[in-house]
């Protein structure tokens, strides 16, 4: 690995191992951004200025303003990438306290589309945020494995769990906490209940974290992890072995860019906009089907008009969305799970997804524009499309190309294990995600200004 990606990568995996929820996803990120010059926006505005604004704690955006930014010169455009922040977790129900077989367990619900099988035998931590009686948001954080979801011995399955592993996702998804004879939760539960059904122990140590009384706990939205950290693997270092990959290298590798290209950027809005609930359909006021994105681009650029009226739509036929998330690598057990020349690698280089039935919104103009980038900095590109007999995932590339009526484009770089616990990619390619993603930006308006499309021929 080349010393440049290693040093990277190696932040990358800090990164990862501060995270744990999106409100720890954006935590981080904001830190990063404002070590880099960027400053809340507060409805003041000024060319060449860097800023970037939360939505809920767990949808975070930021953007440079070109210092020759003009709305009225077809080469000011608005660049923009997208990532989530979110990822399929198991997340600790409003009522949290089951009691069986002398075992005290936490009732969790399932989030988005996970391998659950791939959570059972781990320890777990958790990480989110509580609220206080007084409306005050404290993140919190434990990284210690403070329960476990416990296999079925194989002497006590029936035949048919033999042959493969099924479980219901209601009965048996439910993490051990604590002994019920150890459980303090049953002691004085009266005295706090009314507030927080946490167990005690667990409430404990949030108070301890936050500096919080008890029954100042009111609610919460706590994330199950896994509690090994994230590190390099394989015999040569060359791998990650992570959770929550899906999609943090997606958000990491956007902010990053955005960082480096703020400081070449004369004439455009270059932005990053990473969602929450993207696992769960983005159908919320901090997901991308919501009009955050199309709020902030329209009062950014009122505020930049010279005129009085300008039109919007026209301004974004001239700019780009570029969705990034992370890709299917080809997996060496399953080769056949992949149409046969579509086949992405580790190592490989970008990954431009397509499908023609818009689960995907690569098109053949904005794949050109993708291609022609990834030549100009010498990053190599791969490409990625499901068999016809495969189903294939989403992302909100298609999704934010009708909320704003925008050219759009989906990357990523291949991974595998998508949506397991644990997930798995090479080292190296976090860094060309990062480096690509940056060139998206410096080098987007050069290529708009050759183009020449049909719209513009008025044919």
């Amino acid at each position: 690995m080349k010393p440049a990606h290693k040093d990277f990568t190696e932040k990358f995996l800090n990164y990862l191992n501060s995270t744990g929820s999106p409100y720890h996803t954006v935590n981080e990120m904001v830190e990063v951004l404002e070590k880099s010059g960027f400053v809340r926006y507060n409805g003041d505005l000024k060319k060449d200025g860097k800023y970037y604004l939360t939505f809920n704690y767990s949808t975070l955006l930021a953007f440079h303003i070109g210092p020759d930014f003009d709305l009225n010169n077809q080469r000011s455009t608005a660049v923009i990438a997208g990532a989530h922040t979110d990822s399929p977790c198991l997340r600790i129900r409003p009522n949290s306290i089951t009691h069986n077989e002398g075992f005290t367990q936490l009732s969790v619900s399932t989030y988005g589309g996970g391998l659950w099988h791939t959570w059972f035998d781990r320890g777990l931590g958790v990480a989110g945020k509580v609220v206080t009686t007084n409306c005050r948001e404290k993140l919190i954080r434990i990284q210690e494995p403070i329960c476990i979801i416990p296999n079925l011995a194989i002497h006590l399955q029936l035949g048919d769990e033999h042959k493969s592993f099924t479980f219901d996702k209601e009965s048996h998804l439910q993490p051990i906490i604590s002994c019920t004879a150890h459980d303090s939760s049953l002691e004085d539960q009266s005295n706090f209940k009314q507030v927080c059904t946490l167990p005690k122990e667990l409430l404990n140590k949030i108070c301890d974290q936050t500096e919080l009384q008890p029954n100042e706990v009111l609610s919460y939205d706590l994330c199950l992890m896994d509690s090994v950290p994230s590190r390099f693997a394989g015999i040569n270092e060359e791998f990650i072995d992570s959770p929550r990959l899906d999609n943090l290298g997606g958000t990491y590798s956007c902010f990053y860019g955005l960082i480096l290209a703020s400081e070449n950027n004369k004439h455009d809005i270059i932005m990053v906009a990473s969602f929450d609930h993207e696992e769960v359909g983005s159908k919320s006021y901090t997901g991308s089907q919501s009009d955050i994105l199309r709020q902030i681009l329209t009062e950014l650029l009122s505020k930049l008009a010279e005129v009085e009226t300008f039109s919007f739509q026209h301004f974004m036929y001239r700019s780009m969305f570029l969705s990034v998330d992370m890709a299917h690598g080809v997996h060496p057990n399953y080769p056949e799970r992949h149409q046969r020349d579509h086949k992405p690698v580790f190592k490989g280089g970008i990954v431009l997804k397509h499908n023609f039935n818009q689960s995907y919104s690569t098109d053949c103009t904005t794949a050109s524009y993708i291609k022609a980038i990834a030549q100009k900095a010498n990053i190599p590109l791969q490409e990625f499309l499901v068999k016809n007999n495969s189903p294939c995932g989403g992302t909100i590339g298609p999704i934010v190309a009708c909320k704003l009526g925008v050219r759009t484009a989906d990357i990523g770089v291949p991974m595998l294990a998508m949506h397991s616990i644990r997930e798995f990619m090479a080292a190296d390619d976090i860094y060309i995600l990062m480096d690509f993603i940056k060139s998206y930006f410096e080098l987007w308006g050069e290529f708009k200004g050759q183009s020449l499309l049909l719209d513009d021929l008025h044919i």
